[in-house]
């Protein structure tokens, strides 16, 4: 999906194994790009953690979703 004028924000579901479910995401465009790399225990895969996704914790009200979704992202994922 668009993310800006020249960049695009994708999702990859790779899938699940041993209880674990494995996404990668990347913004950017042909020239540079962010990726991640996230493998999170099923149990903590719920509306939180797909609204984190697309950064519904953001709006008003959620700063409690957010911080645990930025532990979970620590604790989960890396950069590469």
């Amino acid at each position: 999906m668009p993310f800006s004028p020249t960049s695009n924000y994708t999702i990859e579901i790779v899938g699940k194994k041993d209880n674990v479910c494995e996404y990668k995401t990347m913004v950017g465009d042909v020239n540079e790009s962010m990726k991640t790399q996230c493998r999170i225990p099923m149990e903590m895969m719920n509306i939180d953690r797909l609204g984190h996704l697309f950064w519904s914790e953001k709006a008003p009200g959620k700063e409690d979703v957010a911080k645990t979704q930025q532990q979970l992202d620590m604790q989960y994922c890396m950069q590469y």
